[in-house]
């Protein structure tokens, strides 16, 4: 019997891990509310984020812009992952050619 209550023992400890997991984000969620709650009456309206006041207006991009550079990025992304097997391949048939005399 205290052999099969020992195989459960991984399971156990994945799912206090992801309990773990979850309380961690939970805290930290009530963690970053709290400090927000401080920081905006100690800068009362100023941007968070560079903390600076806003001058003038900022650059708008495109949505399609952002869709271009982001298809391009996945395109080049698929395409070394073709490219990568393609390269090894190359090699072992380059190694195992006889020279040319």
């Amino acid at each position: 019997m205290d052999s099969q209550l020992a195989q459960y023992v991984p399971v156990l400890f994945l799912a206090l891990l992801a309990v773990a997991f979850a309380a961690a984000r939970r805290l930290s969620v009530l963690l970053g509310r709290w400090a927000n709650r401080i920081r905006r009456t100690k800068t009362q309206g100023h941007s968070l984020r560079m903390r600076m006041l806003p001058i003038g207006e900022g650059a708008r991009t495109s949505v399609s812009e952002v869709l271009s550079r982001g298809m391009l990025f996945i395109l080049f992304d698929i395409e070394v992952v073709f490219l990568y097997p393609w390269a090894v391949v190359y090699r072992h048939a380059r190694d195992r050619r006889e020279p040319d005399l």
